[in-house]
């Protein structure tokens, strides 16, 4: 049995430029071999298709090629460039790595089929790849997260088969899980996968009317709330600087504090994560992974180092997580 992988791969930079769909294209053939060394018969990605599309790739494929033609815009012109790619240097992913297209454009009669009744048959074909042994790759991009990049654009599809695209996919994310999958998101040190969880990343956070340089700034600050420590801290040149200033004894920490630190915690993670787009991402790509602060350094926020601590920060990166899934929700 196969499994479906959540597969982010972003169409712009963190400074909004466009990647291009060679790097995009490459991005996939470069997971497709990772899977592929590790034992996977073969890797597909799903594709936001036409029905003439879908008719071609599931003929091509059923005759035993794998140069399907596809071209076009956006999602499209990845998929010419990934086959592009495959004729010539990633030759040896000929028939290993495929397009799973999932019918979205309405503007077709679909040979004599309802819309419905080919996106299950679209869905269902995803299925049988997984049942083989095949890895899918759930393609999400910043426009689609925390849901899968099939429809959108010029692709105006009723709710009802979104929904239906979406929920399938998902289901099929759970019930085809990798054990990989349930392995939690340990975090810590800045120059490492995920640094950017940290307090200490370089992330400047907006609150109280005032520009903090990052959440650990505005953390420590906020022991001494109303004062002249308070501004103090919030200049500190470092994140470091700010931690050690918020330890000093000779500084008065407010009287609440072991009751509203969760709280202030809370809200400072809640403005890094929705005030920059790229940690936005990079934090709902965690799917429902456990995250933790790995540190022998920290019993509260970490876990010890040993797994006995509170991993406090974690727990709240979790429900900020669930949190700005719930905000997208209610946007859509």
């Amino acid at each position: 049995m196969g499994s479906l992988f959540n597969f982010y791969l972003s169409y712009k930079d963190e400074s909004g430029n466009n990647i291009s769909v060679s790097d995009q294209a490459l991005a996939i053939i470069v997971e497709a071999r990772r899977l592929i060394s590790k034992g996977s018969p073969g890797v597909a990605i799903t594709y936001s298709a036409n029905y003439d599309q879908t008719v071609k790739i599931r003929k091509t494929y059923k005759a035993g090629d794998w140069n399907t033609n596809t071209s076009g815009s956006n999602q499209a012109a990845v998929m010419k460039a990934m086959e592009s790619l495959m004729g010539g240097q990633y030759s040896d992913l000929q028939r290993r790595l495929e397009i799973a297209p999932i019918t979205t454009m309405t503007y077709s009669d679909y040979g004599g089929y309802t819309h419905q009744q080919v996106v299950e048959s679209d869905l269902e074909y995803i299925k049988s790849l997984l049942d083989k042994g095949w890895d899918v790759l759930g393609w999400q991009n910043q426009g689609s997260i925390p849901g899968y990049a099939i429809g959108g654009g010029i692709a105006k599809l009723p709710q009802e088969i979104d929904a239906l695209i979406q929920t399938t996919l998902a289901k099929y994310a759970v019930d085809y899980a990798s054990d990989a999958l349930s392995k939690p998101i340990k975090f810590y040190h800045l120059n490492q996968p995920y640094g950017c969880f940290s307090n200490f990343a370089p992330y400047a956070i907006y609150l109280k009317d005032k520009i903090w340089a990052t959440s650990e700034h505005y953390f420590q600050a906020q022991k001494f709330v109303n004062t002249f420590h308070e501004e103090e801290i919030r200049q500190a040149k470092t994140a470091r600087d700010a931690l050690e200033m918020g330890r000093e004894h000779h500084r008065p920490l407010r009287g609440d504090w072991k009751v509203v630190k969760d709280d202030v915690m809370r809200e400072a993670l809640y403005a890094k994560f929705t005030q920059h787009p790229d940690l936005t991402e990079k934090l709902l790509s965690t799917g429902d992974l456990k995250l933790i602060e790995h540190t022998k350094n920290d019993s509260y926020w970490g876990d010890g180092g040993d797994g006995t601590g509170l991993n406090r920060l974690g727990l709240l990166l979790m429900e900020t997580r669930e949190r700005i899934r719930y905000d997208y929700s209610n946007k859509k």
